[in-house]
């Protein structure tokens, strides 16, 4: 049980578990606390090959190192006349007083003599640390990293400057690892989940980090294409936890990754093809531990918008209990 005891020890500034100066605990969560970042050395993973980030393309996360060199990805074609959609809701449930979750969402188009692919960044941060803690951090989080993307790359596709695509994963990284500092510099006791996408025409840029997560929907079904840095999560992968258990072990809301609460800050990150008519959704686990993998997609691919199915899984997700915030993002790729 070393594995547990290194996990379970916290540092000494970490962040409190509700809007209470007590230190941070692993116990079973208070009902208006929120999920609490533990030690954040890493768990042991298994060895992968050493290969820049920016050159590889992750086809799934649950299986590490399979990859493929992002040159063999076809070049962008867009569907005339067609364009992105999205739609956005955000909800503090039924049980919580307040709102920690964030989110930002732009989507831009450029049509005429020098078209361009529909660009959008959405990003979905979950805070966590308390009242006002949580709710800093994750709305720190977010605006940090829409800042960064935009300055450095976005505004440089428009003044016709370098912005190769291939190293928007390398913008998300740097974007992540500076809103990770100014987390820890403005609310110390602070700290947020954090999953971003940048979608250029049908690619799709992420980066992640805690238990916020990015699911793929095509006609085949439903895809989580991010991976959990939670306790639980980490106990699956080693074989000690079923998924069943890990629903109800009281340690199910314990990360061992978060923005804001360490230093060096190790980010997933991951490039995927949005096949025609598939639609990417972002969301905090608020969504997710409310409503199951049949459900969600169930409710998107009936919806006639976005929107309209944004707005039917939060008020799924608060009939089936709304026992946290629940935030959630979902983009429409032209099809």
């Amino acid at each position: 049980m070393g594995f547990l005891r290194r996990i379970f020890n916290s540092r000494p500034e970490a962040a409190p578990t509700k809007a209470t100066d007590a230190p941070l605990s692993v116990t079973n969560e208070p009902e208006d606390s929120s999920r609490a970042p533990a030690d954040h050395s890493e768990p042991p993973a298994a060895p992968t090959a050493e290969v820049p980030a920016a050159s590889l393309v992750t086809t799934k996360l649950e299986q590490p190192g399979v990859t493929r060199n992002i040159q063999d990805i076809e070049p962008f074609v867009g569907i005339p006349g067609k364009h992105l959609a999205y739609g956005i809701n955000s909800d503090k449930g039924v049980v919580r007083q307040n709102n920690q979750d964030s989110l930002f969402a732009m989507l831009t188009s450029q049509v005429g003599a020098q078209t361009m692919p529909d660009f959008g960044l959405f990003v979905v941060a979950d805070g966590m640390g308390g009242h006002e803690n949580g709710e800093r951090a994750s709305a720190l989080a977010a605006r940090i990293i829409g800042q960064h993307v935009l300055s450095n790359y976005y505004l440089k596709r428009l003044a016709g400057t370098d912005s190769d695509d291939l190293y928007l994963n390398e913008i998300l990284t740097e974007a992540l690892q500076k809103a990770n500092e100014m987390v820890a510099n403005e609310t110390p006791e602070g700290g947020t989940t954090v999953t971003a996408a940048a979608i250029n025409g049908s690619m799709a840029y992420i980066a992640h980090v805690g238990d916020s997560r990015a699911y793929l929907i095509t006609e085949e079904g439903i895809d989580q294409i991010t991976h959990d840095h939670s306790l639980v999560q980490r106990l699956i992968d080693l074989d000690h936890l079923t998924p069943d258990e890990a629903a109800v072990h009281p340690q199910r809301n314990v990360l061992y990754r978060a923005i804001g609460q360490n230093d060096n800050l190790e980010i997933d990150t991951l490039v995927r093809r949005l096949p025609e008519g598939a639609r990417l959704m972002l969301c905090s686990d608020g969504l997710w531990n409310m409503v199951d993998e049949t459900q969600l997609r169930h409710i998107i691919t009936g919806a006639q918008t976005p929107q309209e199915a944004c707005d039917r899984l939060i008020e799924l997700a608060n009939q089936n209990g709304g026992n946290d915030n629940i935030t959630v993002i979902l983009v429409q790729i032209p099809g």
